[in-house]
């Protein structure tokens, strides 16, 4: 026998079976109370003065929920008897051929997807076996497939069942169920892909979505082919009591095995995610409350918001994992700037924002469902179109300065940063990246202010004003902010001089480093020690630039007093010329290594000055290396160098100074061993 899991661990599991026990009571009263609600909201707004005592209240309640529920609860007998008179007034009102082309119709466009697939089979073979192209492939043959249905069965339908007959609107109906729960599958192919595990979209297992899918499919189709079927019923004489119980019926059917294939998801699922499983049935309660209110109070726009946010989420969604997968599939190529890579990290941002400001619209429609009677239909009608208007005003600037500095950044900005330890180096760029940021800024200020006035304008809004007072505005914050102004404007002196470029070396000051990157009011400089100044322009004063054109460098050497100079210099000839003959080197070199001759005399050395001309970028490593060849063949061809020592030059044949050295040699070694002793006392006695 199995042991029964703990309290803790069943709590959360019975804490679900009993709220979705009490769903459906839950979901009724709910109904009621807002139906009493609008009651009483229209009893006042008449004029109609209405008891406030509790009892009353809860009377009123109750009232309104049995006038509600008590109409279609009494037609529940009668869904059988009236659904079969209108199915025989829908078959007995035109030729019954009209159906077996609906048939044929419906057989057909089952079946071209099939064809297509089989028809592209060989380049689909074709492809690269990478999991993003075969993402990318599979995406775009779900689509086309759709594509090509839904116009074949456009032509189709037009062609075959023209007629306006009920039971040519039937065909019409079964027709449109099909392409209906299509689309639907569609994205559910794309998102589980139960034939193709390695492209789905999200983290799921087989049994996951073998345990899901009968129960996800069911339920989708029943709403599916309830939503088209039901109107035609309704005209063909179903009445509207009997229609709203199949509504309900249908409705808690198909909340019911949506709840159940969300269940054996998440059961199946190797770690249990108790958020994804509760936002799982939020959704699905938030679906079916919203449908089973809209069917009793025959007012649908929570139903509509709900299913429009549902389906906005779910097609963001498959767009942004679409290109999150190529994204990260071609992360390598971040540093090489690649414009396909940068314009996929535009289009996530883009589509995001789309779908959050398409959400918000919605949300906001709906709670301004009152408007129109405040309004008038007419002045309604022109707000919603100028506040849509207004929203794609402000997604196409946005898209458009984002792809825009997205282009101009993969196009032209191609500097390497230099990471310590690593063998890039941090080089020169031209002019024209240097006055790039400068350039997104000024593009994305253009793009989205204009957007912003132009959805202003759509929305009503009288912009002159707005302008005439921006002008003020900008004039006060000019006064106010006047370090901000005048290091805005002389960063764009410096850029138009062309004082220094991303990845040169300059100093300013008492600060150095090499130029990493440019905004609309500072520069940052990266120190050769690794350090990070950000110089506002205003402050930046006087700019030497050690990176333009060329570099002379020089540097001393302190030889012997003693050394043939004539040696000297052809040694440090031949040093030169072994440079300029090395292939590393070589590029760099713009007047090769020479001796300038003797720069200052010492007392014990002889200071020569030797140079050469490069090109900015390795001047510092080229020393180093003609300091290491000199070192070698000065050593070859017995040329010294100076030493710090002091020699005195004396006649050791006479006896003064023979005594002397001997009483120097013998104090030096009397006191050397008298110290070692101590030390060693020192030390603790280790040797």
């Amino acid at each position: 026998m199995s042991e029964r899991p703990p309290i803790r661990e069943r709590m959360p599991v019975n804490l679900t079976r009993h709220c979705s026990a009490m769903f459906p009571l839950a979901a009724c009263a709910a109904i009621g109370w807002m139906s009493a609600a609008w009651a009483s909201a229209e009893a006042s707004s008449a004029g109609i003065t209405t008891q406030r005592s509790l009892v009353s209240y809860l009377a009123q309640g109750l009232t309104a929920i049995r006038d509600l529920f008590w109409p279609i609860l009494t037609a529940i007998p009668r869904i059988p008897g009236e659904t079969s008179d209108a199915a025989a007034r829908i078959l007995t009102s035109g030729h019954p051929g009209l159906l077996w082309r609906a048939a044929w119709i419906v057989a057909l466009l089952l079946l071209l997807p099939h064809a297509m697939r089989r028809g592209t089979s060989r380049p689909r073979a074709r492809m690269s076996a990478s999991r993003t192209t075969r993402l990318m492939s599979a995406f775009a043959c779900d689509v086309g497939d759709l594509i090509v249905m839904l116009l074949a069965a456009a032509i189709l339908v037009e062609i075959a069942l023209g007629d306006s007959t009920l039971m040519a609107r039937l065909g019409i109906a079964v027709v449109d169920t099909v392409l209906r729960f299509r689309i639907i599958m569609t994205a559910v192919r794309i998102l589980l892909r139960p034939s193709e595990p390695p492209l789905r979209l999200i983290s799921a297992s087989d049994a996951q979505v073998r345990r899901a899918m009968p129960f996800l499919t069911a339920s989708l189709f029943l709403a599916v082919a309830f939503v088209t079927v039901i109107p035609l019923l309704l005209e063909a004489g179903m009445s509207w009591p009997a229609g709203q119980a199949s509504g309900v019926a249908a409705g808690i059917i198909a909340t019911a095995l949506m709840w159940t294939a969300a269940r054996r998801f998440h059961a199946e699922a190797p770690t249990r995610l108790p958020m994804c499983e509760t936002g799982s049935g939020i959704a699905i309660g938030a679906a079916g409350i919203a449908w089973i209110y809209g069917v009793m109070s025959l007012d649908f726009p929570f139903y509509v918001a709900t299913i429009s946010i549902g389906g906005i989420v779910v097609g963001a969604f498959i767009v942004d994992r679409l290109l999150q997968a190529y994204c990260n599939a071609h992360g390598d190529e971040r540093a090489n700037a690649s414009l396909p890579w940068h314009l996929a990290r535009a289009l996530v941002t883009i589509v995001r924002l789309a779908a959050t400001l398409g959400v918000v619209l919605i949300v906001a429609r709906f709670l301004a469902m009152d408007f129109p009677a405040w309004l008038g239909e007419p002045r309604w009608i022109e707000v919603n179109e100028s506040i849509a208007r207004a929203a794609v005003v402000i997604i196409v600037a946005y898209a458009l300065s984002a792809l825009v500095s997205t282009w101009i950044r993969a196009r032209f900005v191609t500097v390497t940063r230099y990471v310590p330890g690593g063998d890039n180096e941090f080089q020169p760029g031209s002019r024209l990246l240097t006055v790039i940021p400068l350039l997104q800024w000024g593009i994305t200020f253009l793009l989205l202010g204009t957007g912003i006035l132009v959805a202003l304008g759509e929305l009503g809004v009288n912009i002159a004003p707005l302008l005439a007072g921006a002008g003020i505005f900008g004039l006060a914050l000019s006064f106010g902010a006047q370090s901000l102004v005048r290091d805005i404007i002389s960063g764009l002196f410096y850029m138009a001089d062309d004082a220094f470029r991303i990845g040169e070396y300059i100093q300013a000051g008492q600060l150095k480093g090499t130029v990493e990157s440019i905004s609309l009011r500072s520069v940052r400089l990266r120190h050769h020690h690794g350090q990070v100044h950000t110089v506002p322009f205003g402050q930046l004063g006087s700019v030497t630039n050690s990176s333009r054109d060329w570099l002379i460098v020089k540097f001393n050497l302190r030889l012997a007093r003693d050394v043939d100079l004539e040696l000297v210099r052809k040694t440090v000839k031949k040093v030169g010329e072994e440079l300029l003959a090395d292939p590393e080197f070589a590029p760099e070199f713009l007047e090769q290594l020479k001796l300038q001759g003797v720069a200052d005399i010492q007392e014990a050395a002889l200071v020569v000055r030797l140079k050469f001309t490069v090109r900015p970028g390795k001047p510092t490593e080229i020393r180093r290396e003609a300091l290491k060849r000199i070192m070698t063949v000065f050593a070859e061809r017995g040329i010294a160098f100076a030493s710090h020592s002091v020699v005195v030059h004396g006649a050791m044949d006479h006896p003064d100074v023979a005594a002397g050295v001997m009483t120097a040699t013998t104090r030096g070694l009397l006191t050397a061993q008298q110290s070692e002793p101590r030390a060693n006392v020192a030390d603790g006695g280790r040797p």
